[in-house]
């Protein structure tokens, strides 16, 4: 668990835009407090993302997910 929290923080410190794919495929991948962490990041690294989803992506709304995935090409 330890060793999981530490990888995410380096994945998290490296990531780029271009890494936004993977850190939207994190997001249900982690546990509740580790998706605030992702979901932040994203939104920090992807700024056509929309901020006030937010809540709705940490309680995984598939409609915001998709918003989300939809607007995620244009860093790419």
């Amino acid at each position: 668990r330890r060793d999981d929290d530490v990888a995410l923080g380096a994945i998290l410190a490296a990531a780029r835009p271009k890494d936004s794919l993977t850190l939207w495929h994190l997001l249900t991948r982690v546990n509740a407090a580790n998706r605030v962490l992702v979901c932040d990041r994203l939104l920090a690294l992807v700024r056509t993302l929309d901020a006030t989803r937010r809540g709705d992506v940490l309680r995984m709304d598939a409609g915001a997910l998709e918003a989300w995935w939809t607007r995620l090409p244009d860093v790419w």
